[in-house]
């Protein structure tokens, strides 16, 4: 089970997320804080890159809605199935809708994010957005 203050800074996470606040998003990880996006195979190492990576993302998808589909695990370690959605832009300005699940997973210490790895299917995301 998580605690409730696990549950709080995952809640506050998704706030963050779906408002687009990358530096509210960044802050709530620890200094040297990690975010490994597994599909795509970028890292970004400390709250700085992780803002630029989460900003850089909603430029490309600024309607983008992270919904908790559901939430596991113990105190410091857990994971969290979520549905993106929202209206991926295409470099030529072309909008493709996109509805991908994927699975975050947090390890917390000192209540704060040490790290977040991001599971999705880089395969389903690129059949969506190519249109087929």
């Amino acid at each position: 089970m998580s605690s409730p203050a696990s549950t709080t800074l995952v809640d506050s996470f998704y706030t963050a997320y779906n408002e687009h606040a990358a530096a509210v998003a960044a802050d709530l990880y620890a200094v040297d804080g990690l975010h490994r996006d597994l599909a795509s195979g970028v890292t970004a190492a400390g709250r700085d890159e992780i803002a630029r990576s989460l900003t850089g993302f909603v430029s490309r998808m600024g309607n983008a809605r992270w919904a908790v589909t559901e939430l596991l695990g113990r105190d410091d370690r857990f994971a969290v199935h979520y549905e993106l959605t929202g209206e991926w832009t295409l470099r030529d300005g072309t909008v493709r809708p996109v509805r991908l699940p994927g699975i975050h997973v947090f390890i917390l210490g000192d209540r704060m994010i040490r790290e977040t790895m991001d599971f999705w299917s880089s395969a389903e995301f690129a059949r969506q957005i190519s249109g087929v």
